[in-house]
């Protein structure tokens, strides 16, 4: 063999180990969009919180949290309208049959006690999208229905209506949405855990299964957050989700979700519901 024949060997030789190592090194760095997302948001939210201080309020405002974000998850397919809407008929679905009611009657005291009219989270952020506002919106649909209306004394399909309207009235479209949604999602509010309604969502709707587990880290770093991070945190939150490479319609899953839910936390007086 000539020394031509051995220079165009050993140059075979070489770009066949090129080609083999950038095709390792693309499947090295070429990792889920998810993981990486979850990773990142891990490691940002646990620079937030040196230590588990989740309150015994948690329990209680924990599962109306939850209840509220995944109603909005669950909507926010069909669009930001029904995000806000299926949100919102969640929060009032809890105050029908859980505990709030029970610890209003029992210390003879106002519901206006119960939510601080007016709080909202991240009201202002100037990157903030339908999606982002779906939690401010959902703020103030409860504190003005809860206003104007005895809450108690009213029929859930009454309540369907109220709201609604009210999210018109917010400029928001709401599409037709399906029965069964409407009562899966306020079924969740019965349940007795937050975990219990995660998992009764990855079964009925197995699609949201990877956006479920970003918002498992906020809610579960929120339980834990001084109220004067909350909004640093969330703001934070939202900016990693957004520069993350998960599709579109995931990130409106998960900032529908993660909006209610600090949005829904910041509404609720903690002490009371204590």
């Amino acid at each position: 063999m000539n020394r031509f024949s051995l220079f165009i060997l050993g140059c075979l030789a070489v770009s066949i180990f090129t080609i083999s190592c950038s095709s390792n090194s693309s499947e090295e760095v070429n990792t889920d969009p998810f993981e990486s997302l979850e990773s990142e948001l891990e490691a940002y939210s646990a620079s937030f919180v040196t230590q588990e201080t989740k309150g015994p309020f948690w329990k209680t405002l924990g599962n109306v949290v939850m209840a509220d974000a995944l109603g909005a998850a669950v909507g926010s397919a069909m669009g930001p309208g029904a995000g806000v809407y299926l949100g919102a008929v969640s929060s009032f679905t809890c105050l029908a049959v859980n505990v709030i009611i029970d610890a209003i009657e029992s210390n003879s005291t106002n519901l206006q006690d119960y939510y601080q009219s007016g709080t909202y989270l991240n009201e202002d952020s100037p990157s903030a999208d339908k999606y982002d506002s779906i939690g401010i919106v959902h703020n103030r649909i409860i504190t003005k229905l809860l206003d104007n209306n005895n809450i108690q004394s009213i029929t859930e399909a009454e309540i369907e209506t109220l709201v609604s309207n009210a999210v018109k009235d917010e400029g928001y479209d709401v599409p037709v949405v399906k029965g069964k949604d409407i009562d899966f999602v306020k079924s969740l509010s019965k349940m007795s855990s937050s975990e219990e309604m995660i998992t009764a969502v990855e079964d009925s709707y197995p699609i949201m299964k990877e956006e479920l587990k970003i918002v498992k880290i906020y809610t579960g770093t929120i339980a834990n957050l001084d109220e004067e991070n909350l909004e640093d945190y969330s703001a934070g939150f939202k900016d990693i989700v957004d520069k993350s490479s998960i599709d579109s319609n995931s990130k409106k899953t998960v900032k529908s979700a993660v909006s209610v839910a600090g949005n829904s936390n910041v509404l609720w007086n903690k002490e009371l519901l204590n």
